[in-house]
């Protein structure tokens, strides 16, 4: 099988360009806002549920509301690891791309 490198190179050099984009711009806004909203979530829950001196809150809604704690953190976790994952691929293609162009 024949493979025109000149033609593979330069998909591949595209191919780093759009993960970029999406890595650096799609992402990281996403990533601060998540972050930001799920800080103010947590703050504003925990003050409740301080302030709630009959428990009955925390008794009524604690489950639900580590359970959504829970899944803020993975969350963020994900877009990290997300934009680590696109990042790393992003610089391996690159540089094999640039091995195909000499």
């Amino acid at each position: 099988m024949k493979i025109d490198t000149a033609d593979l190179s330069k998909k591949m050099v595209s191919l780093t360009e759009c993960l970029e984009d999406y890595c650096n711009l799609s992402l990281d806004r996403a990533e601060n806002e998540i972050s930001e909203g799920s800080s103010e979530t947590v703050e504003v829950i925990e003050s409740i549920l301080n302030d709630d001196r009959s428990n009955l809150l925390r008794i009524v809604y604690g489950k639900e509301v580590g359970n959504l704690q829970d899944k803020m953190g993975a969350l963020r976790i994900s877009l990290s690891e997300v934009q680590k994952t696109a990042s790393d691929l992003s610089f391996r293609i690159y540089k094999d791309s640039e091995v195909l162009g000499r």
